[in-house]
């Protein structure tokens, strides 16, 4: 889905004019490519991730955090790398972080914050009155063996 959503408008031609998405909501995704996002296909998003995430990185990690010579490494950019880029963009986001939460939360908003996800979709989309921001849900990071973020503390 990230993937899609960060692509450029495409279907030029049409009598309706171009299509892409007006905004992205993810929940604990990451895209392997940050150079994709840039002024034309970068749009509105709201950004749910934990930062204990083992499966996809938080940040910018090897998928599962795997080694270089393991098979099927790939780098990925996950939410916190996203909302860093969509901020030097100058694009509207919502960085939701649970600090300590881990992959589990991917389905977690769908019952914990739909106030939330309402929310972003009526100011960011609907209205296209978003601003740049982040919420911080407090947990223990103690558990997680990677990069460590201050903002948790």
């Amino acid at each position: 889905m990230l993937n899609a959503a960060y692509q450029p408008p495409y279907c030029y031609g049409l009598d309706s004019g171009p299509v892409s998405y007006a905004g992205v909501i993810s929940m604990a995704g990451a895209i392997p490519d940050i150079s994709k996002v840039y002024d034309e296909s970068a749009i509105p998003s709201l950004l749910f991730h934990g930062t204990c995430d083992k499966l996809v990185p938080y940040a910018t990690a090897p998928h599962h955090y795997c080694s270089k010579e393991d098979s099927g490494y790939l780098i990925l950019y996950g939410s916190f790398s996203i909302a860093q880029k969509l901020e030097q963009l100058g694009v509207p986001y919502w960085l939701h972080t649970t600090c300590g939460g881990g992959h589990e939360l991917a389905g977690t908003p769908k019952v914990k914050y739909m106030d939330e996800i309402k929310e972003f979709c009526y100011e960011y989309v609907v209205k296209g009155e978003g601003e740049t921001r982040r919420t911080v849900i407090p947990g223990d990071q103690g558990q997680c063996n990677y990069q460590q973020f201050n903002f948790c503390e």
